[in-house]
C-alpha cells in the first residue's frame, strides 16, 4: 500500500528536548487546505543500539547515558530485515526497497493541538505492527497514517501513538541451544526489542507531552500476539516495572503454547545446513559464521527452508512454560484481574482468505508441514481431526477441486487458531479465571470504505490485516465524505478506551460483540461463532495439555 511522504509539503519543523540527551527535530504536519496543525511526527527515534554484526541474535542494548539525540527525525528510516514476500497480496505488509538490521527505533505521533490535552499529559498507545512475526514495518504506509485521528475537530479525545520497529523472522526469533549456551536469555529477540521500546517510552514520553502512567499496548495480528506476550511478561515478572495498563488485541490471541527447544533446534540445524555451516563446528563457531553472513543472504535463505516460519519460543524467561496451562486453570485470568487492566479484542469478517494465500500447501503432506510451521505436531494432528477432511483421491482425479479444498481448510484452520478460535478461547478462560467481563471489549468489523478497493477485491469483504485504515483513521488514504461519520462513530469508544475513560459499549454478555456492519452501522450483536470457538479451543487445549 502507498508510502506516506517522508518530508511533508504542508509542514514545519518542531523540536523536543530530552534532558542530557539533546534536541530532536521533527515535523508538525498540517491539514491540506486549512493549514491546521494535526500532528507532531518524529521518525526513527532510537530506543536501543543497533543489533548488527556481533550483536545479531542478542538482546537489545540500552541507550548509553551520554547518547546525544540531537538531529533531524523527519523521514521514515528503512524497514527491518525480513524475507521477500511470497505473494503480491501481501504487498501492504512489506514495502519495496532497502532493509536494515538497524531496526530498534520508534516512530512517534503527538497531537499538535493541546486543546483537549489532559492535565497529566496525553495517554499513550504503543502499537506493534503485524506480519506473522516474519514481515512488517512501523507505520510507513499511507493506510497507517494517524494524522487525522489526532485532529481535534474530528475527535474530542486523542492520544500519542508510538510505533516501534522490532526484529522479525530469522533475525528476531531464531532459537537454538547454541544461543542459550551463549546466554540463557538469548531468544525471542523481537519480544525483547518490544520490551525495550515500552521501557524507553515509559522513561521518555513525558518529554513529548505524554503521561507515562497511562500507557496502553496494542497491535494487529502478530502485533496482537506480541501484545499478549508483553502483557504476560509483566504478569509473570511482578518485580519488573508494571508499565502496561491496558491492552488492545486486534486479530490474534494465544491458541497454543509456543514450541520448545526440542522442535526449534531442528529449524536451526536446517538454517545451518542451507547456509553451508558445518554441523561439526562448535556452537561458538557456528554462531560466528552465521553472524558473518550478510543480512541480505539471510533474508533470501528463509524461503528455501521447510521450516520457514520463526515464531515465539517457550524458554522460561520471556515466555513462561505454563502460560497455556495457567489459562486453562484460571490462574492467568486471576493475574489479569489482580493487575486491573482492560482489554479490547476482536476480528474482521473474512480472516481466512489472507492466511489461505500464504505458503499454501498443495498436498496433504504439505498441509501438515505448513501447519507445523505454526503449531506443535501434537496440536496439528488433533486439529486436523476437527475440520472437514480433504479427499486424497481427488489429488489425481480432480486436482483443481483438491487444491481448492486444501486451500480452504488450510486458511480456515490457521485463521481460526490465529484469530477467531484463539480470541474466543482466551476470553472464556479469562472470565472463568475471575477476570471481569466488564473489562473486556469485543468487536467485529465487516465495513469496508471504498478506498479498500485499491488493495482488496470487493468480493473478499474485509480480510485479515486490511482494516488498518480504521484504527488510525487514515483519511489520507481516501475516505469518502459519507464514510467519515460512520468510521468516526465506530472509533469513538476506542478513543474513550485509550483515554482511560468509561467506554460507551455494552459488554455485558460474553457471547456478543460490537459489530461494525457492511453498511457502516455499529451495534451489539450475538456471536454466531461462539460455539465453534469453544469446540475448537477445547480441542486445542486438550491436545496440548493432555
Amino acid at each position: 500500500m502507498g508510502q506516506v511522504p517522508s518530508v511533508e509539503k504542508i509542514s514545519e519543523k518542531t523540536t523536543v528536548s530530552i534532558p542530557n540527551h539533546g534536541t530532536l527535530t521533527g515535523l508538525t504536519i498540517k491539514e491540506e487546505g486549512t493549514n491546521k496543525p494535526l500532528t507532531k511526527r518524529f521518525c526513527g527515534v532510537r530506543y536501543a543500539l543497533a543489533p548488527e554484526g556481533e550483536h545479531r541474535w542478542k538482546r537489545p542494548r540500552a541507550i548509553p547515558e551520554d547518547y546525544d539525540y540531537t538531529g533531524d527525525y523527519l523521514e521514515f528510516p528503512a524497514q527491518g530485515a525480513q524475507p521477500p514476500l511470497p505473494i503480491k497480496e501481501l504487498a501492504n505488509v512489506r514495502a519495496a526497497g532497502v532493509t536494515t538490521e538497524d531496526i530498534t527505533y520508534l516512530n512517534i505521533w503527538v497531537p499538535a493541538s493541546d486543546k483537549n490535552k489532559p492535565e497529566e499529559g496525553w495517554p499513550v498507545l504503543v502499537w506493534f505492527h503485524g506480519g506473522w512475526l516474519q514481515y512488517g514495518k512501523a507505520n510507513h504506509a499511507i493506510n497507517f497514517d494517524p494524522r487525522d485521528l489526532q485532529n481535534d475537530s474530528k475527535f474530542d479525545l486523542s492520544y500519542i501513538i508510538v510505533v516501534p520497529g522490532y526484529r522479525v523472522s530469522l533475525f528476531g526469533f531464531l532459537a537454538a541451544q547454541e544461543l542459550l549456551d551463549e546466554d540463557p536469555m538469548s531468544s525471542n529477540f523481537g519480544f525483547w526489542d518490544q520490551r525495550a521500546a515500552i521501557e524507553w517510552t515509559y522513561d521518555n514520553i513525558k518529554h513529548f507531552g505524554g503521561n507515562p502512567e497511562q500507557i496502553s499496548v496494542g497491535g494487529r495480528s502478530a502485533g496482537s500476539y506480541s501484545t499478549f506476550f508483553q502483557l504476560s511478561y509483566e504478569l509473570y515478572n511482578p518485580e519488573v516495572r508494571q508499565i502496561i495498563k491496558q491492552a488492545s488485541m486486534v486479530s490474534n490471541a494465544l491458541a497454543v503454547q509456543p514450541k520448545g527447544i526440542d522442535e526449534l533446534q531442528k529449524q536451526f540445524e536446517e538454517v545451518c545446513s542451507k547456509l553451508g555451516v558445518d554441523a561439526s563446528l562448535s556452537g561458538e563457531e557456528k554462531l560466528a559464521k552465521l553472524r558473518a553472513i550478510s543480512h541480505k543472504d539471510l533474508e533470501q535463505v528463509v524461503s528455501k527452508l521447510e521450516m520457514h516460519t520463526f515464531r515465539a519460543f517457550t524458554e522460561g524467561n520471556f515466555i513462561s512454560s505454563t502460560i497455556l496451562k495457567d489459562l486453562q486453570s484460571g490462574h492467568y485470568g486471576a493475574l489479569c484481574a489482580k493487575k486491573g487492566i482492560r482489554l479490547v479484542i476482536g476480528e474482521v469478517g473474512n480472516e481466512p482468505v489472507l492466511y489461505s494465500n500464504l505458503n499454501t500447501p498443495t498436498t496433504l503432506e504439505g498441509l501438515k508441514l505448513q501447519l507445523n510451521n505454526y503449531y506443535p505436531a501434537k496440536v496439528v494432528d488433533a486439529i486436523l481431526e476437527a475440520y472437514p477432511k480433504v479427499d486424497p483421491s481427488l489429488e489425481t482425479t480432480d486436482n483443481e477441486k483438491f487444491k481448492k479444498d486444501i486451500w480452504k481448510v488450510y486458511g480456515d484452520i490457521v485463521s481460526d487458531l490465529q484469530v477467531s478460535v484463539s480470541l474466543r478461547g482466551f476470553v472464556k478462560r479469562l472470565v472463568d479465571g475471575g477476570f471481569p467481563l466488564s473489562s473486556i471489549y469485543r468487536y467485529r468489523v465487516d465495513y469496508r470504505p471504498q478506498c479498500l478497493d485499491k488493495y482488496v477485491k470487493p468480493e473478499d469483504g474485509v480480510p485479515h490485516s486490511s482494516e488498518n485504515h480504521l484504527w488510525f483513521y487514515a483519511k489520507l488514504d481516501g475516505f469518502l465524505p459519507e464514510e467519515e461519520p460512520k468510521i468516526q462513530n465506530f472509533l469513538i469508544p476506542f478513543t474513550q478506551f485509550y483515554n482511560f475513560k468509561p467506554v460507551e459499549w455494552d459488554n455485558s454478555k460474553i457471547d456478543s460483540y460490537r459489530y461494525f456492519d457492511k453498511n457502516g452501522e455499529s451495534y451489539i450483536k450475538d456471536d454466531e461463532f461462539w460455539a465453534w470457538g469453544m469446540k475448537i479451543s477445547d480441542a486445542v487445549y486438550n491436545a496440548e495439555l493432555s
